[in-house]
């Protein structure tokens, strides 16, 4: 990605997500925000030691390491030739204003592209950016209740859960990025452009694709079944030994024999699938009652040395402390200009002739208006002296 140009005015999780990663591989990203008007996630916990500061936030730097940052008040007038100066330098441009949002401001794909043939804008919004629903704005939490995440989430003699967090903004990720690579092929075949329109609800229906299609071609609609599973059984969370310990199990049906043998079920390794189904109740509480006898962590090692798919269920620090993520060095302190260091994800794929890099933390709101304005776009000091004096740059 070295010597790709994003520009970004995405917040939250979905699209900056996506942005970050391009950014892991030598993509120039330089995010747009405002004093008035920052992202979002600088103003979510968690802060590192407690300080709520827009600097300070660890989820905002984990979504945004290895971008710059502009503090560029878009309401001044001022600062249209900055966005278009911007537009002509980018490859790439994203948004996730509501819809129409950033027609209105002036910068609707018609006249981006007349500044620049060559831009590929996506616009990420909740619902598209046409139909009846398109002006409705929204956060994943909306998009998985639309897609039918809650209602499939959950036990069946309950309401819906829901998933943890505003789910479809960790599906949409991977969407937006090949998205935008299919549109960067395209433009390297013709020469132009293109505007990328993403839905972020249409986005996370694929990831419920069994389920859709059963409800379109046959007519059932899938039910809340807890962590029960159709093709595996058993399949579920059960207790281990310790306060509050787990460890998650997947049986496929070449696996029972050898489950069935760990927890003494010798005498019904024979069963079907169907035939295990029946005895269910009695099964889980044979696997219940042995994995009570072991640490989640000597349970699943004992259940993947005979062959079955086991693995203990994290809380957050159990992730933090997780030797597989530690071996693969998922997570990472990285120079960072308020804290001096912070904590962030490393990235999530490490490909061997071209290794991703995580060179800085999330910017402060900001911290990069020279740079850009100066190195990216040519402006001399007395232009920028201006900018500031009009206070376009706050």
């Amino acid at each position: 990605m070295a010597g790709l140009h994003v520009l970004e005015f995405s917040w939250v999780i979905a699209t900056p997500s996506a942005v970050r990663i391009l950014a892991d591989y030598g993509a120039t990203v330089v995010k747009v925000e405002t004093e008035s008007r920052p992202d979002t996630m600088r103003t979510v916990n968690p802060f590192v030691d407690e300080e709520a500061h827009p600097d300070n936030s660890v989820g905002y730097g984990v979504y945004n390491a290895g971008k710059r940052s502009i503090s560029l008040d878009l309401d001044k007038p001022e600062s249209r030739d900055v966005v278009l100066d911007l537009v002509r330098w980018a490859d790439v441009a994203t948004e996730s204003f509501a819809p129409g949002a950033f027609d209105r401001m002036g910068y609707g794909y018609d006249v981006v592209s007349e500044v620049n043939p060559r831009l590929v804008l996506l616009s990420s919004s909740l619902l598209g950016r046409t139909g009846p629903s398109s002006g409705l704005a929204g956060y994943g939490f909306m998009a998985a209740a639309i897609a039918g995440f809650y209602e499939l989430a959950g036990w069946p003699d309950r309401g819906p859960a829901g998933p943890y967090g505003p789910y479809t903004d960790y599906l949409a990720p991977r969407v937006v990025v090949a998205s935008l690579m299919a549109a960067l092929e395209q433009r390297r075949r013709t020469g132009r452009g293109c505007h990328i329109d993403l839905s972020q609800t249409e986005t996370a229906l694929h990831y419920l694709s069994p389920a859709i299609l059963d409800a379109a071609v046959n007519g059932r609609t899938a039910q809340r079944c807890g962590n029960d599973d159709p093709q595996m059984s058993p399949h579920g969370v059960f207790p281990s030994a310790g306060d509050d310990a787990w460890v998650a199990v997947a049986c496929a049906d070449g696996m029972w024999p050898a489950l069935a043998g760990v927890v003494g079920l010798d005498s019904l390794a024979g069963l079907t699938q169907a035939q295990r189904r029946e005895r269910a109740d009695e099964i889980a509480a044979a696997v219940s009652a042995w994995t009570s006898e072991h640490g989640n962590d000597a349970a699943a090692r004992l259940l993947q040395g005979a062959g079955v798919d086991a693995y203990p269920v994290n809380n957050a620090q159990g992730c933090c402390d997780d030797p597989q993520l530690s071996h693969r060095n998922h997570h990472i302190d990285v120079p960072q200009s308020h804290r001096g260091t912070m904590w962030t994800h490393n990235c999530r794929t490490t490909m061997s002739r071209t290794p991703p890099q995580v060179w800085r933390g999330g910017p402060c709101l900001g911290e990069d208006n020279f740079e850009v304005l100066s190195d990216f776009l040519g402006y001399d000091g007395d232009r920028i002296a201006d900018l500031a004096a009009a206070e376009v740059l706050g």
